[in-house]
């Protein structure tokens, strides 16, 4: 079960989401503007990140979403934070909906987006640099099928 928001959720609402094997989505840039807050990450194993709608957001692309999100938590490691944050729209909601994608390996469905982003090579902070600097997916594939071959989604 997938559970949207959670913004005024109790420790007992928590508890039962968590008993029920439930995972959180959370919205930042929605959250932000709509009720000046930010849900809790430590309240789930396994925090989820999507965009909202256009009602409370300028776009719907899930990397400003992330970049958003990169600045909420400033309590958070900032390294850590991102690796979570890419976990968060990759393999959190694929282990939630049940599918087999969401990481690279062998048996998995070849799911993959490809980003170029320049000078990545050189971080020593490669999540962070890649939600700061990566902007469109070059190529992309589903179900090992290209479906992108260029520089728009």
């Amino acid at each position: 079960t997938l559970f949207v928001h959670c913004l005024y959720a109790k420790q007992e609402h928590f508890q039962t989401i968590k008993e029920n094997k439930g995972f959180i989505v959370s919205a930042p840039r929605s959250n932000r503007l709509l009720n000046n807050r930010y849900f809790d990450l430590s309240q789930t194993q396994y925090p989820i990140i999507a965009t909202d709608g256009l009602s409370s957001n300028d776009s719907l692309n899930l990397l400003d979403e992330l970049k958003i999100a990169l600045f909420a938590y400033p309590s958070y490691d900032l390294n850590t934070l991102a690796q979570t944050l890419i976990l968060s729209v990759t393999h959190y909601p694929a282990l939630a909906l049940k599918n087999n994608n969401g990481e690279l390996k062998k048996g998995k469905m070849a799911d993959i987006a490809l980003f170029e982003c320049d000078k990545i090579q050189h971080s020593i902070q490669e999540a962070v640099h890649f939600i700061l600097h990566c902007r469109n997916a070059k190529l992309l594939y589903i179900n090992g099928i290209g479906v992108l071959n260029g520089n728009h989604l």
